[in-house]
């Protein structure tokens, strides 16, 4: 017989993402068969939520800009990578 550590070392390997898809599954199949909730109402709710949530991912690397290199032309027009402590000027209201 298999351990109780051994189930969570399992878990431990499933992707977050498939945690969050297994969650809202099950609420949701709560939510119509237990609370009588529009089948419509929890698929605009889900929705809703899957778009903040990819928001949130599609975000999620550009929290240091540590690494963040803009590259500008001279008056040659040769390009030059601007310093990032200077880049940071441009950054002050988000990244795009």
């Amino acid at each position: 017989m298999r351990s109780f550590s051994f189930v969570l070392e399992r878990l431990a390997r499933v992707p977050p993402f498939v945690r969050i898809l297994a969650l809202t599954v099950a609420v949701s199949f709560v939510a119509v068969l237990a609370f009588k909730v529009a089948i419509a109402t929890v698929t605009a709710y889900a929705l809703f939520a899957l778009l903040c949530g990819s928001h949130l991912f599609m975000h999620g690397s550009h929290g240091g800009h540590h690494d963040h290199k803009t590259y500008r032309s001279t008056p040659q027009g040769d390009p030059t990578v601007v310093n990032p402590s200077e880049d940071q000027a441009d950054h002050q209201m988000g990244c795009h």
